[in-house]
């Protein structure tokens, strides 16, 4: 018996419950004392009863975590800010544009966990305490046995289509060559698309260059024959696969998701 009630009183884990408890209890109190004497009205533990009923139905409404413990509310979750610090000037920092962001989250306790990859979105920020225009990062992971990086891709700006080439985009793939690696051989005649349209070719009898497409249709290589490599993005818009400079990389070394409101990270050029 005693056993029971030890069950019972660890089972009264909220305010709510506990003072339905004692209501209850009160109530017993009021029907056995009204069952074996005349001092106390039947009507007085009904009364009871109907005040702690609407007592709890109100408690309900206005509060309905007052059912649970504390320990079972759900998370508030709170944003952890991270501020990335450029070293460049704030003019150009305020400039930038990002064609790929990615972001990795670890356990650093489970090596055999899968790491969490995903693409954040970052948004330009205010000034540090130091002046300082930053970027800004929010994360709602705030896991002190996980730890996070970022790597960083500049987006340069739109090249040319490469459905009009050979076509109508052939004059801003000869500029951008012109001006990216100085090659200013390349004619629009010269210009052709082989291998099902996933390589653009241009030859002639001492030079020649090749941009190729990739399986997935997300990067061009480029070559050419004096052993010169480069890599661009490709991107798909609006039906077309358009084509983009990549610029400077970036990234931020691996820091713990501490429940800090905001922390600042160094970015590091690659």
């Amino acid at each position: 018996m005693t056993k029971d009630w030890i069950r019972f009183i660890d089972s009264v884990k909220t305010p709510l419950s506990f003072f339905t408890l004692i209501a209850l209890i009160l109530d017993g109190i009021l029907i056995g004392t009204a069952a074996f004497t005349n001092e106390v009205s039947i009507l007085a533990p009904l009364g009871l009863l109907l005040l702690t009923l609407l007592i709890v139905a109100i408690i309900t409404i206005k509060n309905p975590l007052a059912f649970y413990h504390p320990k079972e509310w759900p998370k508030k979750e709170e944003p952890l800010f991270v501020n990335l610090m450029f070293d460049l000037p704030n003019k150009e920092v305020q400039k930038l544009k990002f064609m790929e962001c990615k972001l990795t989250i670890k356990d650093v306790k489970d090596d055999k966990s899968k790491p969490k990859v995903s693409n954040p979105i970052l948004t330009l920020g205010g000034l540090s305490e130091d002046g300082k225009q930053v970027w800004t990062l929010k994360l709602l992971d705030d896991n002190p046995d996980f730890s996070a990086s970022l790597e960083m891709v500049e987006d340069k700006g739109y090249l040319f289509s490469w459905d009009e080439i050979p076509g109508n985009d052939n004059g801003k793939l000869i500029e951008f060559l012109k001006q990216k690696f100085e090659i200013d051989w390349v004619k629009t005649e010269e210009i052709e698309k082989i291998d099902n349209g996933n390589t653009i070719k241009v030859t002639t009898e001492i030079n020649h260059l090749s941009l190729n497409l990739n399986k997935e249709k997300t990067e061009i290589i480029f070559k050419i024959d004096d052993d010169r490599t480069d890599k661009f993005m490709a991107r798909m818009e609006n039906g077309k696969l358009n084509i983009y400079d990549k610029g400077r990389k970036w990234e931020v070394s691996p820091f713990y998701l501490y429940a800090s409101h905001q922390i600042n990270r160094k970015v590091v050029e690659r």
